[in-house]
Formats: structure tokens, C-alpha cells, sequence
């Protein structure tokens, strides 16, 4: 499996919380990378033949358009650390051109005409309205704003999508650990590791769901129901995760959680 095959040091085992260290004040671009960097599709991506032997350029470019890096990231990478670049995703990308000081004056004659690719908007603002109220740029922002949210409604509805509801953190962490439960379990197997995980009570775990303590004749249908119903949300949960780490993590990447 892919989890077994690429080097992620020091990757926790999703059992205990603080394997996260430091998670409630991660920014928003490390939210998105972690989940990302679990995504089993990336993770065969990028260590694949076909990647292996592209040009830094050709990596880069498909990084970009297939995962939204600006610059290839090796999935095993943390998100930062000594002479390890952070990563930098589309959905943060403004690029800004401007025309103030003389150097810019002469810069910008010699760029070449700007052509707008799909899912590009282009906005002008004026500095210059600042010489007759300081108000003019916020004034000029909040009309943005509404132009980019209009633009950004018609391209959800020409591209059929779902709008991604930034979760919080305490929701977020959940699912990062049952990623990393999932992927041990796998790891186990590929070990030849004989050592089943109970859903439910990996459920209750992650989830800080209280064990009952049960008598010998207490464990009733009742009870075997309740143990299905934390079981079937397991898997409800571990499909949101691989939402996240397979698409949804470009909307942590913009804001992160709340």
C-alpha cells in the first residue's frame, strides 16, 4: 500500500492527542497540507515512476494543476523545518502588478498583455483616488469583494460544486487521526501484524466518548445496536477525511478552521 511505501517520519499513529503537537494554533496552510500529504492519491503520485522522472518544471506543473501546490511537495515532507520550504497553494496565489513608482512605470511597459485563464478574474484599483479621500480604498475593496463573490457563485454553478463548510478545529483533528489509525492498521497488516482495531471503540476514543462499564448480562441488542450505530459513524467520519484529504483541503488552505 502507499502507506507503506513512502518515508513519513515520526507519523503518529492517530491514538493519542498529543502526537498533534502544537495543532491549535496551526495556520490554515498546514491544515491543508497535513491532510494532503495523507491523501493515498498523492502519495502514489509522488512517488510513481511517472513523477520520478519528470523534469522539476513538468512536476511542479502538475502538482499545480492536479493538487493545487504552486511548487511540488514530497507527501513525506513535514510541513516546515530546516531548509524544508512551507507549502504554497493556488487558492492563496494573488499576484499583483502595479504602476506607482517610476522603476513600476518602467517594469510594467515592457509585461507582456495579461491573458486571463479560466477560473481568473482580474480587478483594477486606484491608488490615485487616494490624492481626494482616504475612504476610496475600502470603498474600492468592498466593491471587491462583491464583484470576486458574484464571479465566484457562477463559476460554482457552471462547475457543478459543493460549497466546503470550514469546520472547526476540534472537528478537523478527529479526522486527521482517523487517517493515521486507518494507515497503522494497514501498516500492521503489511507486518504481518495479526491485530484487528473495533470501529467503534476507535470511534469512542477519538471522539472522547465514555466506556459504560457492563455487568456480564447487560450487554442487551440494546447495547449491540449502539456499537453498530459508533461503527457506521466511523465510516461516515472516514469518508468526510478522505473528502478533505483529497479535495477539500484547498478550502482549509484559503481560511483553515475557525
Amino acid at each position: 500500500t502507499p502507506t507503506e511505501a513512502f518515508p513519513f517520519p515520526h507519523r503518529p499513529t492517530g491514538f493519542d492527542i498529543k502526537e498533534y503537537s502544537g495543532h491549535k494554533t496551526w495556520p490554515s496552510a498546514k491544515w491543508a497540507w497535513e491532510f494532503l500529504r495523507r491523501s493515498h492519491k498523492y502519495q502514489e503520485w509522488c512517488f510513481s515512476s511517472e513523477s520520478e522522472n519528470l523534469s522539476p518544471a513538468k512536476r511542479n506543473f502538475i502538482a499545480k494543476k492536479e493538487y493545487g501546490l504552486l511548487k511540488f511537495k514530497l507527501c513525506g515532507e513535514p510541513y516546515d523545518g530546516a531548509r524544508i520550504a512551507r507549502p504554497k497553494f493556488i487558492t492563496r496565489n494573488v499576484l499583483s502588478f502595479s504602476r506607482v513608482t517610476r522603476g513600476q512605470e518602467k517594469k510594467i511597459s515592457s509585461t507582456p498583455h495579461i491573458v486571463l485563464r479560466r477560473g481568473e478574474v482580474l480587478i483594477k484599483f486606484h491608488v490615485l483616488a487616494l490624492e481626494h479621500t482616504h475612504g476610496s480604498i475600502e470603498t474600492q475593496i468592498d466593491d471587491a469583494k462583491i464583484i470576486l463573490q458574484k464571479r465566484a457563485e457562477q463559476w460554482i454553478k457552471r462547475k457543478s460544486m459543493k460549497k466546503v463548510w470550514t469546520r472547526q478545529k476540534n472537528e478537523l483533528l478527529p479526522l486527521l487521526r482517523i487517517l493515521d489509525i486507518i494507515d497503522f492498521q494497514s501498516e500492521l497488516k503489511g507486518r504481518k501484524v495479526d491485530f484487528e482495531f473495533n470501529r467503534a471503540k476507535l470511534y469512542k476514543l477519538i471522539y472522547s466518548i465514555p466506556e459504560i462499564t457492563l455487568s456480564k448480562n447487560s450487554l442487551s441488542e440494546d447495547q449491540t445496536g449502539v456499537n453498530a450505530q459508533y461503527q457506521q459513524a466511523f465510516q461516515s467520519k472516514k469518508k468526510i477525511a478522505e473528502n478533505y484529504a483529497n479535495d477539500y483541503y484547498l478550502a482549509l488552505a484559503v481560511s483553515g478552521p475557525v
